[in-house]
């Protein structure tokens, strides 16, 4: 089986903390139950997580997909592995944090 990628602009408008670190790690979930969990973010902003859509009548269990990407100023430019033959798509996810709620906006 062939595995798509699809490539994914993330905007990031990010409020940093008392120490100027983006509390960019952790989970992002929007208000119709999608969700971004990013695992890592290295010194050269390089960031790996996934990704899960909210669960629908049609897709009561959707999958978490491999995300892979990296920030240049406010921008996240990322590859989500869609696996299967989906065809290839492309999103813009806003992503609003501060210390204490992360939320995304599809």
């Amino acid at each position: 089986m062939k595995l798509y990628q699809v490539l994914v602009p993330v905007l990031l408008s990010i409020i940093a903390n008392v120490n100027g670190q983006c509390e960019l790690p952790g989970t992002w979930k929007d208000d119709k139950g999608s969700t971004m969990n990013i695992h890592t973010v290295s010194h050269y902003r390089v960031i790996t997580g996934d990704y899960q859509a909210a669960a629908s009548l049609l897709n009561p269990n959707p999958p978490k997909l491999p995300f892979t990407g990296y920030s240049s100023g406010n921008t996240f430019m990322g590859v989500m592995d869609l696996g299967k033959d989906e065809p290839d798509q492309t999103a813009d996810v806003t992503i609003r944090a501060s210390r204490y709620k992360q939320t995304i906006t599809l």
